[in-house]
C-alpha cells in the first residue's frame, strides 16, 4: 500500500495536530497533579497551623493555671503569716480538763 502525494499533503498537517493534542493531553494531567498537590500541601498546612494554635491556647490555658495556684498559694502563705502574727501577740490560751 503505498501513500501517494496528495494524501501526504493530508497526513502532514493531521500528524503536527495529533502531536499537539497529545501535548497538550500530557501537559494538562501535569498541572491537574500540580494543582493536586498544591492543594494537599495548603491542607496540611493548615492543619498544623490550627494544631499549632491549639498547643498554644492550651500552654496559655496551663500558664494561666499555674500562676493562678501560685497566687492562691501565695495568698494563703500570707494569710497564715497574718494569722501567725495575731496568734504570736494574744497570750490567752484555753487549757481544759475534766
Amino acid at each position: 500500500m503505498s501513500i501517494k502525494p496528495v494524501d501526504m499533503q493530508v497526513i502532514l498537517p493531521k500528524s503536527t495536530d495529533v502531536i499537539k493534542t497529545n501535548n497538550n493531553l500530557s501537559n494538562r494531567s501535569d498541572y491537574q497533579s500540580q494543582i493536586f498537590s498544591e492543594i494537599l500541601q495548603k491542607k496540611n498546612d493548615d492543619k498544623n497551623n490550627q494544631i499549632n494554635r491549639l498547643e498554644k491556647s492550651e500552654s496559655k490555658k496551663v500558664n494561666r493555671d499555674k500562676e493562678k495556684y501560685k497566687k492562691g498559694k501565695e495568698e494563703d502563705e500570707r494569710k497564715e503569716k497574718k494569722k501567725g502574727h495575731k496568734n504570736k501577740g494574744s497570750t490567752s490560751m484555753y487549757d481544759i480538763s475534766i
